[in-house]
C-alpha cells in the first residue's frame, strides 16, 4: 500500500514534467453504492421453544473519495492506481418467535436484534484499463487491490416481547481503532467507465472483499464467541455496485 501511495503522490508531482506527452493523468474520485447484496432467510426450529428465525442483510451503502494515477502504455491500454478513503456500512437484523408452556397458559414471546456497522477504510487497487479502438470513448477496466480498515463502530439494539410482559429494550456500542493493527483485506474490482468530456468520465463498477477473521478479531461486542453467539456470523463480503466519478485535472493535449 506504501508503494502505491507513493506512485500516485510522484504521478501526481510529477505531472508538469511529463504532461506534454500525454501519457499521465492525475484526478480525483467519487464512488458510491451498496454494500452487500440484500438476502433474508427463514428457519422453523424446536430449540427452547423455538418456533421461527428470520433474519436478514439489508444493501447497506460504501462512498469512496479520493485520487488516481494513470499512465498510459499504448492507445489502448493504461496502468492505473488508486487511493481512496472508504466509509462503509451494513446493517443486519434477526427476528425469534416462540411459545412457551407456562402454568397459566401458552405464552408467545418474540425478541429481536439489530446489528449495525459503520467503517473507515483506505482503499489501493491496481487496475488494467482497456480502451477499444472502435469504441474510443468507452474504457474497460479490471484489477486487485488491498483495503485496510482504520476504524470501527458497531451498535447492537435488542428488544424483548413477552405475553404479559413489559417491553424490553437494550443498546450496546463498540468502537475500535484498527490504525495499527494488520487488518488488510484484498479485492477484485472490474467496471466500465465512458468519457463524457475530455478530462471527465462516469460509469459502474464493481467490487468483491471477502470477509474473513483473524485470531480474536471482534467487531460488534469486543468478544468474538460472543460475537458470534449473537449475530450467528461476521459481517458478510462486500458485493458492491457504485457509479464512478473520475475526473482528470491534467489537460489532455
Amino acid at each position: 500500500m506504501v508503494r502505491l501511495l507513493l506512485f500516485v503522490c510522484l504521478t501526481g508531482i510529477s505531472h508538469i514534467t511529463y504532461s506534454q506527452s500525454g501519457k499521465f493523468q492525475f484526478g480525483l474520485l467519487v464512488k458510491g453504492g451498496n454494500f452487500t447484496l440484500p438476502n433474508a432467510k427463514s428457519d422453523l426450529s424446536s430449540f427452547r421453544y423455538l418456533d421461527n428465525f428470520y433474519s436478514r442483510f439489508k444493501p447497506g451503502y460504501q462512498h469512496t473519495f479520493g485520487v488516481y494515477g494513470e499512465y498510459r502504455i499504448s492507445t489502448q491500454f493504461s496502468i492505473i492506481a488508486e487511493l481512496s478513503y472508504r466509509l462503509s456500512y451494513f446493517e443486519y437484523l434477526e427476528n425469534h418467535h416462540y411459545t412457551i408452556n407456562d402454568p397459566s397458559g401458552i405464552l408467545k414471546g418474540s425478541s429481536s436484534y439489530i446489528y449495525k456497522s459503520t467503517t473507515n477504510s483506505l482503499v489501493a487497487p491496481l487496475k488494467l484499463q482497456i480502451s477499444p479502438k472502435k469504441l474510443p470513448k468507452w474504457h474497460f477496466q479490471a484489477g486487485a487491490g488491498l483495503c485496510h480498515n482504520t476504524t470501527v463502530k458497531n451498535e447492537h439494539i435488542s428488544m424483548f416481547e413477552l405475553t404479559g410482559a413489559q417491553t424490553s429494550k437494550a443498546y450496546t456500542e463498540f468502537s475500535a481503532n484498527l490504525w495499527e493493527t494488520s487488518d488488510f483485506r484484498s479485492h477484485f474490482t472490474t467496471g466500465i467507465l465512458y468519457q463524457i468530456s475530455k478530462n471527465t468520465k462516469i460509469g459502474i463498477e464493481y467490487l468483491f472483499e471477502k470477509y474473513y477473521t483473524q485470531e480474536g478479531d471482534s467487531y460488534f461486542t469486543g468478544n468474538p464467541l460472543i460475537d458470534f453467539i449473537y449475530l450467528g456470523s461476521y459481517p458478510p463480503s462486500m458485493h458492491s455496485f457504485s457509479v464512478s466519478l473520475q475526473h482528470n485535472l491534467l489537460h489532455k493535449i
